[in-house]
């Protein structure tokens, strides 16, 4: 594809110089459809691991990072405070 060809049938089209841009850049918009096409939205995998990126991040909410040695008191002192491993 002509990149050149498409930004320049764009501006031409956005300008008002050429009434048929539009029929222009969906010919260019479906030629490169066909030699390249999205082939990755029939991948049952890639759909797969999306869903697993959202439920991570959806999840990530619920575990607290905790910065420290100990928590409150020292060590060995029966303290409740989180420990960090």
């Amino acid at each position: 594809i002509s990149y050149g060809t498409a930004i320049i049938t764009a501006l031409t089209f956005l300008a008002k110089a050429n009434v048929h841009g539009a029929y222009h850049l969906g010919g260019i918009l479906l030629a490169y459809l066909y030699y390249r096409p999205p082939s990755h939205l029939l991948n049952a995998n890639w759909w797969r691991w999306k869903v697993f990126e959202r439920s991570r991040k959806r999840n990530r909410h619920r575990f607290t990072v905790i910065n420290g040695k100990r928590g409150k008191g020292k060590v060995g002192d029966g303290s409740d405070g989180p420990t960090i491993h």
